[in-house]
Order: structure tokens, then sequence, then C-alpha cells
């Protein structure tokens, strides 16, 4: 993977790429592709590449906001912080299983 940037006008940056085309084996990435990378390389996560296409896509300024507040992970670090609140303790898991007396049901408050 080769990312190339280059100085000068439209017509030298033109003759580059097209010499870098010419070799064998170079194509020009697919829309998405860096940010697929990255995902499957857990350099990111689900949200955060979703996140670079919203951005991309933005119609407002809000809307860029929002995706740049998900793609720096506020998103994924408030959805982490609620399944944390919600899933119980290793030792209280499984505790209700078998209740003496019970079968497998837990008790209602009435």
């Amino acid at each position: 993977m080769l990312e190339l940037q280059g100085h000068g006008g439209p017509v030298i940056l033109d003759l580059l790429l097209k010499r870098v085309l010419a070799l064998p084996d170079v194509r020009i990435a697919r829309p998405g592709e860096f940010s697929e990378r990255a995902f499957l390389n857990d350099k990111l996560d689900l949200a955060q590449a979703e996140a670079i296409a919203d951005l991309i896509d933005a119609s407002s300024e809000q809307a860029a906001r929002s995706a740049m507040n998900s793609l720096q992970g506020a998103f994924s670090t408030r959805i982490h912080q609620l399944v944390e609140a919600l899933t119980p303790p290793a030792n209280l898991r499984g505790s209700g299983d078998r209740l003496p007396g019970r079968g497998n049901r837990l008790p209602v408050r009435r």
C-alpha cells in the first residue's frame, strides 16, 4: 500500500499518477478501502469506520461535528460504558439459574 502526495500543478500530478498506475499490480484504492483495512486491523471500531463515511457525506456543520465525535470514539466509549453498567459482575451471573424449590425461575416481587 502506498499513499502519494505531490507538490505542483494538476499536470505534474496527473503525469505522476499515470506513471505509477502503469506499474504491474498497482491500482487506485476503492472508496472506503483504507477505513475497511483500519477496521479489519483493529485500528478503528465499526462506529468509527462508519463515522468516516458520515463525515464525508455530512451536509451540515452539526452532522460533521457529530461524525467527528463518533470518529474520535465518543459514541463507542458511551456504548461500552452502558454495556458495562448493564452487565452483572461475573460472580453474580447465573446465580438465579437454579433456586431451590423454584425450578429455573427467578422470584418475582409483586
